[in-house]
């Protein structure tokens, strides 16, 4: 971990989003802590590993997430105490033996003081954790303040989860300000739908979501009337999904396009719509530096390249994080001297997204440098995820596209292509042994990462395609099909049975033909949003369906199974 100060712990919060998750936080930076966002919703290794790397001696837990913390505790090499969140006033969830009194008021932070870590996706095959300083913050929080017009007359719904930077910005940013912070119930829970209406009921004005989420609330159609702006970030925004919202937002509401990876503290660039002029296939900017920062466009010998030309982005200025923990080789790679600058010791953080500025100054977002891509709002490195899987028993090499999803605009599905270890030996890969090995390799990579990084398809190789210098070959492996589902009695799509009802939503919702009671969910290109719209739609034909009957079922005769 990069290491911080002597006196000044780094404390795990491991809360379900909400007043838990929100209480932990702002405990931890008021006892001079950083905090580390513990999402319940991953595997036990990847929290084992994520409180390990990042030398977590406390965690905060939320009455939900006790029993995980505990079994963190019991796991971990060293020492770690677990202290419960109470629930509200009057709660006495704490245990006797709760070092709660070790806190001895506020303490005012330095600039250098680390305030929270974020974990992301490691191209090494392990996540990474950026650590992210108070003189990151301060004038991040102060221009947000200004540019987004926050204050006490603010309103705001959680919308974000706080293991993601913008979740954490969007609570704190809310809260910090004196705005009124809403929590609408457990996020993956709560339909486009229901969401919605609680934006009018609430009153809600400023909503910060991914395009994703945004899509959903654009598609279910109802009207978003108190907003009186949208910031979106997290993801490419479209035109076509500007275009599509002015049927559900009031002319005047703002569109913001916000732009920042996790190393430049969420927010280094901002573009507020132009709803008048923006063509459903114009692409949208990511504007210009926000918060006192600079954003350089250079090329490969890291000179700034003419207005209009292609080259990477380079983001200077008091956003740029301290690094990666305990990662120094990667932390100097990416965090480089800023030439530029004019002050002694300025840094630069390099992004790996290809851009271009435009005439009028903002910058255009055109692709990825690598292979890091953003799966339902997450930023991920492909290089993580092969690594799981090649350690896999019985795979002898792994390697994971991203492919569009078909009829879906601008969802990305991953699809993982093995190679069998008894491949290699020169031997057939019998049929039967591929679906076994698929299936197990499957569940190998579902105990180890979280969900939105297991390949929601796998092909199994005797070999990988190769390209002229001998490296794998993914442009041909994108154009290799998932394997469709295995011949079987159809659904009968026609009845009026609830199964029957569940699979014709099914198809249609994720643009399949045909639907089978054991086929599961996420195998056929569903994800946490499209569960939503399976949701409502399922309501809405009278069917008493929630999404963790979805999440959780994943097939439709198990769905059927929990709501009988």
């Amino acid at each position: 971990m990069t290491t911080p100060p002597a006196d000044q712990a780094v404390v795990g919060v491991l809360a379900v989003p909400g007043r838990g998750a929100l209480s932990g936080m702002l405990g931890a930076l008021a006892a001079g802590a950083a905090f580390l966002p513990l999402d319940p919703k991953l595997p036990d290794s990847r929290l084992d590993f994520m409180v390990a790397d990042a030398g977590v001696r406390t965690v905060l837990a939320d009455r939900a997430g006790l029993a995980r913390a505990r079994g963190i505790a019991q796991r971990a090499a060293d020492g770690v105490r677990v202290i419960a969140i109470p629930d509200g006033a009057g709660d006495d969830s704490r245990g006797a033996d709760d070092p709660i009194a070790d806190f001895d008021g506020p303490r005012l932070a330095d600039a250098d003081d680390l305030a929270y870590v974020i974990y992301t996706s490691g191209s090494t095959g392990a996540p990474k954790g950026v650590a992210v300083t108070h003189g990151n913050l301060v004038p991040l929080m102060a221009w947000s303040t200004a540019h987004f017009g926050l204050g006490p007359g603010t309103s705001v719904v959680q919308n974000l989860n706080p293991a993601f930077d913008f979740g954490v910005w969007e609570m704190l940013t809310t809260v910090c300000t004196g705005g009124t912070l809403y929590f609408p119930g457990p996020l993956g829970e709560v339909t486009p739908g229901a969401f919605a209406r609680a934006l009018a009921e609430w009153g809600i004005d400023t909503l910060h979501t991914t395009p994703g989420f945004f899509a959903e609330l654009v598609a279910a159609g109802h009207r978003l009337d108190t907003l009186r702006q949208v910031h979106l970030g997290g993801e490419k925004v479209t035109g076509a999904l500007v275009t599509q919202a002015a049927a559900v937002l009031t002319p005047d509401c703002l569109i913001h396009n916000g732009y920042g990876p996790t190393e430049t503290a969420v927010n280094c660039a901002i573009h507020v719509v132009d709803r008048a002029r923006i063509a459903e296939g114009d692409p949208v900017p990511i504007g210009v530096a926000s918060a006192e920062n600079v954003l350089y466009v250079l090329s490969q010998e890291y000179e700034p390249v003419p207005d209009g030309e292609t080259g990477e982005l380079y983001v200077g200025g008091p956003a740029v994080a301290r690094g990666y923990g305990g990662l120094r080789g990667l932390t100097a790679e990416r965090f480089l001297p800023d030439p530029y600058s004019g002050r002694p010791g300025a840094r630069m953080y390099r992004t790996g997204d290809l851009v271009r500025r435009l005439p009028d100054g903002a910058i255009d977002y055109l692709g990825r440098v690598d292979h890091q891509v953003k799966v339902r709002g997450h930023r991920l490195e492909l290089g993580e995820i092969e690594a799981v899987l090649t350690a896999c028993p019985g795979i002898s090499a792994a390697t994971v596209v991203a492919v569009p999803v078909a009829g879906r605009s601008g969802a990305t599905r991953l699809v993982g292509h093995v190679v069998p270890a008894v491949a290699t030996a020169g031997q057939s890969m019998p049929s039967a042994l591929d679906e076994e090995l698929l299936a197990r390799v499957r569940a190998f990579a579902t105990e180890r990462l979280p969900s939105y990084m297991v390949p929601a398809a796998f092909v199994g190789h005797e070999r990988l395609p190769l390209t002229p210098n001998g490296k794998v070959d993914r442009a041909a492996l994108t154009a290799v099909p998932a394997p469709a589902p295995a011949p079987a009695p159809v659904v009968d799509i026609a009845g009026a049975d609830p199964g029957s009802v569940l699979a014709a939503i099914w198809a249609e919702i994720l643009a399949v033909p045909v639907v089978r009671p054991d086929d599961n969910f996420f195998d056929l290109g569903g994800d946490s949003l499209s569960a939503l719209r399976v949701v409502e739609a399922a309501q809405a034909a009278g069917l008493n369906v929630d999404p963790v009957d979805i999440l959780a079922g994943q097939s439709i005769e198990a769905v059927l199974e929990m709501i009988a």
